[in-house]
């Protein structure tokens, strides 16, 4: 073997080419002595180029090589398999490195998680995200220093753990069916291995969530309540792991009982404490507590008083109703205390009081408009009589007996007016009722009143032309009626069948009496007619719909359905279709690639079908123009529109991967090649030696080299095409 000493001394690598004695170079660190005639040197610049060749006399020297060598992992090993996808990796230290260049993916030579990393002088390398779950992972580690890189460092790799979502939890604190649990007490429970989180749900019966629900915690093993439990309750709660695979099933129901303790005070919610102008047969109510079992109520007239409630056990309710009205104008003094089984509230409760209102309100009744008054203004205010007691009015405004859909119970304030937010519908009878109030409640037993409005909306109209019934009517025809005087507007109508709306669908003309088709109306065929004059109150009801009947032309033009107007990546294969046209014998079929083309079709009569089928496939990745003229005996339509359309671009197909396992599903590298562009296949292993030669028609490649099936790797192949371009790519082999 020939071999070289390379000496390095302040910027010079001397080479030895005569009587080396076993020396050779390569990335580890190497001594010897040797015996020369002559040496040969060169002076090489900080780009590792010569500049400079010199010979030396020199017969013995030493020398020492410092291009560091290969690496290899520690963790995880090469081969290792159920590694966790949060791993990290490390490699042993190589003497003379300086460095260390990383790349990691998924496949063999792929860099998709680190691409030529340079990670300094460390060993570790911790990714940036997790690696994928149940996937081959692919290191290669290039140590480096000043000189320069190890060379043919090799790849290794190991296989990610298999995911699944966390498996169930267990209680720490408290235990399951414990008691006498502090209200504020913390949760906690045992962590599972690989869960990312927890969700908890915490309620007061068996799977109830009116504490927590679904609460995420994230990864913590602990819940703090943010309010005590409820005293002497059942407290039920449930933990379920997570991970990104998903939670864990199944979970099972803790329980735990709380502590008893006494009730605290409540305050009163209705009437509220000091409130005034109360209604004398109001209720009483109060803030529930959350550990009371029952409440006691005094209420009087006087401090302490007990005239209407004398320490009354009420149970576990929060309203107490008097059996009578308090007085009017009266303060009426209430003390609410809880209790339940381990006694009364904690501290001495205070007595609230409020004050009751006076003086009662009567009915009153309509001053404008009188009840029953007819022709009334749709824009017409509501008043009444005012009532001298009432402090404000509800009113109910309707379009039937008892009805609300103007106004609902609409509370106007002490007030005798009222307008509505919009106009009232003309010719229609309004229904009314209006009930005073004040602070002792409202009046009772309101009469309804009602008044009916003007009527407002316009009558039909009379046709002009065409005139009912007529035929032979030119399909450029316009259609003209009479105006009516109080319309703003009319809508119109128009169809090839009675009530159709094929041609025209309730279109808004404005106010014009002249209508004119944006296109000329179908031929041959009967047109039905609905004018329907409106203004802001409405539209005339009940116009009646007139017919007249077109003559006979020839066709309209008709649009193509299949392939779209500019569409694109259309098969070259596909079908025209078009919609059928009435009043038509045929249709001519003219297909170019320029526009007004007939290099394809040229006026072909396709006779009275819907559809063409080109005689031959569409040229490849081309804009076809498509022109479909529909004709009858009297003639051709006219100026009908071109579409276009641009054809697909068939391209040869390589499959990235193949699994040759026998179920029948890419058990073949098969290379599509839909235009017999391939003159001849030639694969390869990722040495260069050739495998396989294939022809372009064959049925592809089974993984056999000599009928052994050959190992998982990654494998290159070579495409000639028949017009001198070659393809090189690769792709991989799965068992």
């Amino acid at each position: 073997m020939k071999s070289y000493l390379l000496v390095l001394s302040f910027s010079f690598v001397f080479i030895n080419i005569f009587n080396v004695q076993a020396i050779t170079l390569s990335n580890s660190k190497t001594e010897t002595k040797t015996r020369h005639k002559k040496l040969y040197y060169s002076n090489i610049n900080n780009k590792n180029k010569v500049i400079e060749k010199k010979t030396s006399p020199l017969t013995t020297y030493k020398s020492t090589a410092y291009v560091p060598n290969c690496t290899r992992l520690n963790s995880p090993l090469n081969n290792s398999s159920n590694i966790s996808v949060s791993n990290n990796l490390s490699w042993r230290a190589v003497t003379d490195a300086v460095g260390y260049i990383i790349n990691v993916g998924t496949t063999y030579g792929g860099t998709e998680i680190a691409n030529n990393l340079d990670v300094g002088n460390n060993t570790i390398y911790n990714p940036t995200t997790d690696f994928p779950e149940d996937s081959y992972i692919y290191v290669s580690i290039i140590p480096y220093n000043a000189l320069g890189s190890a060379t043919s460092c090799g790849q290794e790799r190991f296989r990610t753990q298999k995911l699944s979502p966390p498996s169930c939890t267990s209680f720490f604190s408290p235990i399951n069916n414990s008691s006498n649990v502090a209200v504020n007490s913390n949760l906690s429970w045992n962590n599972v291995v690989n869960a990312s989180g927890y969700f908890i749900n915490i309620g007061t019966t068996s799977g109830g969530t009116d504490i927590a629900n679904n609460l995420d915690l994230g990864n913590t093993t602990t819940y703090v309540p943010t309010v005590n439990y409820p005293s002497e309750s059942d407290i039920y709660v449930t933990i379920t792991p997570y991970n990104t695979i998903g939670s864990a099933m199944g979970c099972i129901e803790k329980k735990f009982t709380t502590e008893t303790i006494l009730p605290l005070c409540t305050d009163l919610v209705s009437p509220s404490n000091g409130e005034t102008d109360v209604n004398i047969s109001s209720s009483i109510s109060w803030r529930p507590v959350s550990n009371a079992k029952g409440y006691y109520i005094t209420v009087g007239t006087f401090p302490a008083g007990t005239e209407f409630a004398n320490k009354l056990d009420v149970g576990n309710t929060t309203t107490f109703t008097p059996s009578t009205n308090f007085p009017e104008n009266q303060t009426i003094h209430v003390l609410v205390i809880p209790y339940n089984d381990l006694g009364e509230a904690i501290q001495n409760c205070d007595e609230e009081t409020f004050k009751t209102a006076f003086l009662k309100t009567s009915c009153t009744t309509m001053s404008n408009p009188r009840n029953g008054e007819n022709n009334i203004s749709v824009t017409s205010s509501i008043s009444w009589d005012a009532d001298v007691n009432a402090t404000g009015y509800f009113i109910n405004v309707g379009t039937t007996s008892g009805g609300t859909d103007i106004a609902n119970n609409i509370d106007v304030g002490n007030t005798t007016t009222y307008t509505p937010s919009s106009k009232f519908d003309g010719q229609t009878t309004i229904y009314v009722t209006i009930t005073p109030y004040n602070a002792s409640g409202k009046s009772l037993g309101c009469n309804e009143e009602n008044f009916t409005t003007e009527n407002l909306l316009p009558p039909c109209i009379s046709f002009l032309s065409p005139l009912n019934r007529t035929t032979n009517i030119s399909v450029n025809t316009s259609i003209r009626w009479s105006a009516v005087t109080n319309a703003t507007g009319y809508f119109i109508s128009l169809g090839t069948t009675s009530g159709g709306t094929d041609i025209e669908n309730g279109r808004d003309l404005g106010n014009v009496t002249t209508y004119t088709p944006t296109s000329p109306l179908p031929s041959e065929t009967t047109i039905y007619t609905t004018i329907t004059p409106y203004n802001l109150e409405g539209n005339a009801p009940n116009c009646s719909e007139k017919y007249f009947t077109t003559e006979k032309t020839p066709p309209n033009c008709t649009s193509i359905t299949a392939p779209l107007n500019n569409s694109e990546n259309v098969a070259v294969n596909s079908n025209i279709s078009w919609n059928l046209i009435p009043n038509t014998t045929g249709y001519l079929v003219t297909i170019g690639t320029t526009s007004g083309g007939t290099d394809i079709a040229n006026a072909v009569d396709a006779g009275n079908v819907s559809a063409y089928n080109p005689p031959v496939d569409l040229p490849d990745e081309s804009n076809i123009y498509v022109t479909i003229t529909p004709y009858n005996a009297l003639g051709n339509a006219t100026n009908c529109e071109e579409n276009r359309f641009t054809t697909e671009n068939r391209i040869i197909e390589i499959p990235k991967f193949f699994t040759p396992n026998g179920d029948g599903n890419h058990d073949y590298w098969e290379v599509k090649d839909p235009k017999n562009e391939i003159k001849i296949i030639y694969i390869f292993n990722r040495y260069g030696k050739l495998l396989k030669t294939l022809a372009s028609n064959t049925i592809g490649w089974n993984g056999s080299l000599s009928g052994k099936k050959l190992l998982a790797d990654d494998y290159w192949c070579l495409l000639e095409l028949h017009n001198g371009e070659t393809i090189k790519t690769h792709f991989t082999l799965k068992r």
